[in-house]
Parts: C-alpha cells; sequence; structure tokens
C-alpha cells in the first residue's frame, strides 16, 4: 500500500474493521474483541496534518455476541465519524477544540484522531489493558505509516509510550506532569510529537490554557516548515 494516500488508508481501515468483525489477525483472542461496540479510531481526515492518538475510546462497552454478521461500513469513519462526535459534544473534541482555538487547526479539518486501543474495555479497570494495547500496537504503527502526518499529538501516558516505541522517539524519562505540553522532534521521521496529560486527569480553564499553548506553538512550527 502506498503512502500517505486515502485508498491506502481505507484499505487498511477495512481490513481492521473485519479482523475485529471476525475475530480474526490481531484481533483473534483480545479481550477486547468480547465488546459488542466497534472500534473507535478513523475519525477524520484521510490526509491530515496532524495525528491525534489517545489511549482507548471512553465509556464502558457491552459484553455480548454482536448481531452485525457484516463488517462496519466505512461510511461510519472519518468525517462522518468526527462530526457525530463534534455534534455529540464528545469530550474528545471538546479538548481539541479548545486546543486548536486560534490556530488554522481549529476546525478539525486536518486532524486524524485514533486510540492505542481501538475498542472500550468491558469494565471500569480496564481489565486486559495491557494485552489489548500488545495486539493493537501493530495497527497504530499502519496508521502512523500510512498518514505521514506532520505532527503527533499523544494524550496520556500509554499513547507516548506506544508512540515513541513504533516511531523510535527518544522520550526522557519523566512524570507526565512533567511531560506535559513539551514536543520533541523525531530524528528519523522528522515528525514533531507533542505530549500532553490525558484531559481524563485534568479538566478546567487552566489545563486548556496549557494545551492551547502548547499547540499553537506547534502548529507555528508546522507553518514555517
Amino acid at each position: 500500500m502506498r503512502r500517505n494516500d486515502p485508498e491506502s488508508v481505507r484499505a487498511f481501515v477495512s481490513a481492521l474493521l473485519h479482523n475485529w468483525n471476525q475475530g480474526s489477525g490481531p484481533c483473534g483472542g483480545c479481550p477486547f474483541n468480547s465488546v459488542a461496540e466497534q472500534p473507535e479510531f478513523a475519525m477524520g481526515s484521510e490526509r491530515p496534518q496532524i495525528l491525534v492518538v489517545a489511549q482507548n475510546p471512553g465509556g464502558r462497552g457491552h459484553l455480548g455476541r454482536r448481531v452485525a454478521t457484516r463488517d462496519p461500513s466505512l461510511l461510519d469513519y472519518f468525517d462522518t465519524w468526527m462530526d457525530e462526535a463534534k455534534a455529540g459534544g464528545w469530550p474528545m473534541m471538546q479538548v481539541l477544540q479548545e486546543m486548536t482555538l486560534g490556530t488554522r487547526f481549529a476546525g478539525l479539518g486536518e486532524i486524524y484522531c485514533t486510540n492505542v486501543c481501538k475498542c472500550r474495555s468491558y469494565d471500569k479497570g480496564n481489565t486486559g489493558l495491557s494485552e489489548a494495547t500488545r495486539r493493537c500496537t501493530p495497527y497504530l504503527g499502519y496508521e502512523i505509516q500510512l498518514l505521514r502526518p506532520k505532527a503527533i499529538v499523544t494524550f496520556g501516558r500509554r499513547a507516548i509510550s506506544v508512540v515513541a516505541a513504533i516511531t523510535g522517539l527518544n522520550v526522557p524519562t519523566l512524570s507526565m506532569k512533567d511531560l506535559h505540553c513539551r514536543d520533541f522532534m523525531n530524528a528519523n521521521t522528522r515528525q514533531r510529537t507533542l505530549v500532553l496529560q490525558h484531559w481524563g486527569r485534568r479538566k478546567g480553564s487552566q489545563y486548556y490554557r496549557e494545551i492551547r499553548t502548547a499547540f499553537t506553538r506547534l502548529a507555528g512550527t508546522l507553518e514555517s516548515r
């Protein structure tokens, strides 16, 4: 598959959805594959400038056999998925809109959102998250390879740890509090990666000011490239 090509991105998303529906490939035996809700990823542009990576979808999934016999439709993803999230006032959308305010990315039109783990967990304790992360990591690797974003924005420890492992990014061994709002240039890919604390850990106007300042700085470096 060619890189940075919408057709290749769609082919990848279709293949992942098939694996999820059939319980095949990396999805086979994954503890989160027992959740009925379909994967939450591939939200936004197929040719993004910014890739946003969080841990896994919020909310508790429902255990049970899926009634659909066909794979989920691609029509449910990309811009359609983003529009639904905006209209629904999803917490992630509120955070992204606050973060991008005043930049060329404010409409979220050049952003693609994904999760390290594509599926919801089935309990509050995120039981099986480590195994789900291991199985989903190759998918995130394909997304980064195919999309070739100019920058990656990560929310939370798990997101930056997996992104760094995939891309070879050298991130200092610091607490998330100390990494928060710092961005790093990847010498291998020439991508910048902005590290942010997850919005589930931080809330309020101060958090929004911090991430907006950091993202505005990042957006400025992209304009100059």
